[in-house]
């Protein structure tokens, strides 16, 4: 069975959440993670299309490779989603992580 994670990430890009399977996705506790660019966890070779992603959340899934603790990694296809309030304002994106084998 896949690992699904959830994450919340503020707008500039640091994890303001993050549920206990992102956390073990991840190889990490929880209160490790929050307060942390979102951008740390992802390999080097898929940075660039992450940053891409996060500016224009929502369009596609796509995949990534994570980055965990051990410096292993993890395949994953992220969707993401902005968080809007009643006037307009961002106040971050909503994603979840699905690990793919």
């Amino acid at each position: 069975m896949d690992t699904k994670g959830l994450l919340m990430i503020d707008p500039e890009g640091c994890v303001a959440y993050v549920d206990a399977q992102m956390a073990d996705l991840l190889g990490l506790a929880g209160c490790e993670i929050v307060g942390h660019s979102c951008f740390e966890y992802v390999s080097d070779e898929d940075l660039e299309s992450a940053h891409e992603q996060f500016e224009h959340p929502g369009r596609e899934p796509f995949h990534v490779r994570l980055r965990r603790y051990d410096d292993s990694e993890s395949s994953v296809k992220v969707n993401g989603h902005l968080v809007v309030t009643t006037a307009g304002a961002i106040i971050g994106t909503v994603a979840t992580a699905t690990e793919t084998q």
